[in-house]
């Protein structure tokens, strides 16, 4: 900016030169005018669109109900027999074939290992009696055909049988124990009332002993059939008219003088009666029973057996005499 009368330089906004001391004037702002911008031409507007006319709305339709998951039905192809797992439990059990055809191999081999050691054979069997009853579903979790009531019927009539047969099997023994030790009882019971018989004729006869038992029954001191049968012969009592006895008689011949030796028998069960035991009547009267170490088919093996002294006295060797004698009707009856 510069002075108009001196033209020196000034600052702006002075209002005095410092050159000359004029007093400046202010130059007036004149605001810029601004560049006519034309307008735009007016648009026409767009014509009005008709309105579409009126549609009814379709009536309202309800959503189709969720169906329901039907529920899983497994394939059939595939679906095992509970029927034939039953079966194959049942009669091979022991094996574990029934847990190889339902997909248990685990199950199986551990069976078949048990029922092969042989110790442990009964485990197996008892498992798979359990397993009939309790399984249901295959190894793949698919349950098994249903059997009906037919095959179980089929199982349980054999397996009741069997369970009889068993305990059948486990209690005769004891049954047929019990039943030879009442035997064996009664029959040492029939061989006392003999000995009351005999020492009765024996008083009566000056201490001899009869020829033979059946001179008790004809005599009247023991008339009484059913003593002279063991219940373990085989041979039935006979009538009044006849004498029929399972018993051997060794006292023919000897005699009851007081000096005899007590120990010496006189009758006996035939041998075999009693499979390993013999009941033996003694001079004195006395009934006593022995076991044997093995079955016996002679008396003379038996009284050998039981009295080993027999022969070193002389009602001994009479004794020995009557058994041989014994033997031999026994042997060509």
């Amino acid at each position: 900016m510069k002075c108009p009368y001196c033209n020196a330089d000034l600052q702006d906004g002075s209002s005095f030169c410092d050159a000359c001391g004029s007093k400046l004037e202010q130059p007036q702002y004149v605001p810029p005018q601004q560049q006519y911008v034309p307008q735009q031409q007016y648009a026409p507007q767009q014509q009005y669109a008709p309105q579409q006319p009126y549609t009814p709305q379709q009536p309202y339709a309800p959503q189709q109900q969720y169906a329901q998951q039907q529920p899983y039905a497994p394939n059939p192809i595939n679906q095992k027999s509970r029927t034939v797992y039953r079966l194959l439990a049942f009669f091979l059990g022991g094996l574990g074939i029934h847990n190889f055809y339902a997909g248990y191999t685990v199950r199986g081999v551990i069976q078949l290992v048990l029922t092969l050691t042989g110790v442990f054979s009964f485990v197996s069997g008892i498992w798979a009696l359990i397993e009939i009853f309790v399984v249901d579903k295959d190894a793949e979790g698919v349950p098994m055909k249903p059997g009906g009531c037919g095959c179980l019927l089929i199982l349980l009539v054999p397996s009741f049988l069997l369970v009889v047969a068993v305990l059948a099997a486990l209690l005769l023994p004891a049954l047929q124990g019990a039943r030879e030790s009442a035997h064996q009882s009664n029959c040492k019971g029939n061989l006392n009332q003999i000995g009351k018989a005999l020492r009765q004729y024996s008083n009566e006869y000056d201490g001899h002993l009869p020829p033979d038992m059946n001179l008790l029954k004809t005599g009247g001191y023991l008339s009484d059939s059913v003593v002279y049968i063991c219940p373990s012969s085989s041979k039935t009592s006979g009538d009044a008219t006849s004498f029929v006895t399972s018993y051997i008689y060794l006292g023919r011949g000897l005699k009851d003088d007081g000096y005899a030796y007590a120990g010496t028998p006189i009758a006996m069960d035939a041998p075999g009666t009693h499979s390993k035991f013999v009941n033996i009547l003694y001079l004195d009267g006395h009934v006593k029973g022995h076991i044997l170490s093995r079955e016996r088919t002679s008396c003379v093996e038996i009284l050998e057996e039981v009295c080993p002294d027999l022969a070193n006295s002389r009602n001994g060797i009479i004794v020995l005499e009557n058994a041989k004698e014994a033997d031999r009707i026994l042997r060509y009856r």
